[in-house]
């Protein structure tokens, strides 16, 4: 009997919220324990080269870290340092860079390590690496809430985007940032869920600036919602929304500039990226190199404006429906903010001139958004509905399981699907929140 009024109510699991944040919870206790021990850190490169300018850099006097000559001599005094330390894994992590540290990070991005607690290695990088795997988790959940997936599916999904997927153990083993990323986006776009309540519009584009400046990879993303918010939103709203960005701006630019003692940092980095990202390995390896067709990394603009017309084309031309939506139904709105930003990601893996595996992580918010079930997102038919998702789960496939080109070729049926989600034509929704 009880079965049956299960299987004739679906709503009593698939539609019930309290149910589905309580499956949340629950299965998110019982996953951490599995994630720690499955996906230890067997290399953590990354990270230390993240915590030793955040918590070395008051050994040196004034280090210009964005110089060359610094990145070739750094390397020994650091070896030094994690001598005295007594960290095995500093000193063997010291070691594997001391000829050269590439640092490609920006300031903000090192400065933010430096609020890691205790200084000693090992258990900053335990706490690093706990933050980090907690904060996916409560990214991927976020994501199933905001796409209005059924929370019952979340071990599915985990298991596809975690056991399953070399893009994560990729940055798991090298303990980089892409996980704390997804977890601090979903924080953003929760935020964003609460947007008419006040000063939320000013905090959540203060917390998008912070974001963008900790890691400019979501670069896209902020011009694609910006270019929304212009379009869609009252003149109020804008401006709360430009003001939080700027505040966000003073801020990184004046803490970092301290911090690092050197208020020209900024400067620095954006001339050393450039010089790094012109290196013919990392071109080699970006979707324009396995293109062959763009021999120069500059021209890597193209492809970027190529793939950002067609977004802001379909905000400006959509504008009298986004404005009708935003005073009709608030999650619908926030699917499209959801959507975009998933766009913005995939436009910077396959323009970005520097693209390694762990990059790939970022995959994962837009995949959740196009399965969505939103009255926006909601396919009219069945053909509509078994196309997105077979062309959804073959571009899984191509970028979890495989190498190379097949993933940038992954990626690519992506954004397709993204775009032909956020181009259709839709009819917004009188529906009780």
């Amino acid at each position: 009997m009880f079965l049956a009024e299960i299987i004739k109510n679906k709503n009593i699991i698939f539609g019930h919220r309290d149910l589905n944040v309580s499956i949340l919870v629950i299965f998110g206790l019982l996953y951490l324990p599995h994630a720690f021990k499955t996906f230890p850190s067997s290399w953590s490169l990354d990270f230390y080269q993240f915590w030793a300018v955040g918590h070395r850099i008051n050994e040196f006097d004034r280090p210009l870290i964005y110089s060359e000559v610094f990145q070739k001599s750094v390397g020994e005094k650091l070896v030094k340092l994690a001598e005295e330390s007594g960290s095995k894994r500093e000193l063997n992590d010291a070691n594997g860079r001391k000829n050269y540290i590439e640092f490609a990070g920006t300031p903000f991005l090192y400065t933010v390590f430096s609020w890691l607690p205790s200084g000693e290695y090992d258990f900053d990088y335990s706490i690093y690496h706990s933050l980090s795997l907690t904060l996916f988790l409560l990214g991927i959940f976020l994501f199933l809430y905001f796409a209005s997936i059924p929370f019952i599916l979340g071990p599915l999904v985990l298991m596809i985007l975690t056991d399953l997927s070399l893009p994560f153990y990729s940055d798991s083993c090298g303990t980089n940032t892409n996980q704390l990323q997804l977890g601090l986006i979903s924080i953003f776009l929760l935020l964003r869920l609460n947007k008419r309540k006040k000063w939320v519009n000013t905090i959540s584009a203060f917390f998008l600036g912070l974001l963008f400046y900790f890691k400019p990879n979501i670069i896209f993303s902020v011009v694609f919602l910006f270019a929304f918010w212009f379009f869609s939103s009252s003149k109020t709203e804008l401006i709360e929304v430009s003001c939080g960005f700027l505040i966000a701006t003073i801020f990184v630019f004046v803490y970092s500039g301290l911090y690092l003692r050197d208020l020209a940092c900024w400067f620095g980095w954006g001339a050393n990226f450039m010089r790094i990202i012109q290196n013919k390995f990392y071109l080699e390896k970006s979707f324009l190199g396995w293109l062959g067709i763009f021999p120069k990394p500059e021209t890597s603009w193209i492809l970027g404006i190529m793939a950002l017309c067609p977004v802001i084309a379909g905000i400006v031309f959509n504008r009298t429906k986004f404005k009708s939506l935003e005073n009709l139904f608030i999650p619908d709105i926030h699917y499209c903010e959801f959507l975009l930003f998933g766009l913005g990601l995939l436009v910077y893996i396959l323009t970005a001139q520097m693209v390694h595996d762990h990059y790939f992580v970022l995959t994962f918010m837009p995949t959740l958004a196009l399965l969505s079930i939103r009255p926006l997102s909601a396919p009219k038919n069945r053909i509509e509905i078994w196309t997105k998702s077979i062309l959804v789960g073959f571009s899984i496939i191509l970028i979890n399981y495989t190498v190379n080109i097949t993933r940038y070729f992954g990626t690519l049926v992506l954004y397709g699907c993204s775009l032909w989600v956020f181009l259709k034509k839709f009819k917004p929704h009188r529906i009780k929140i």
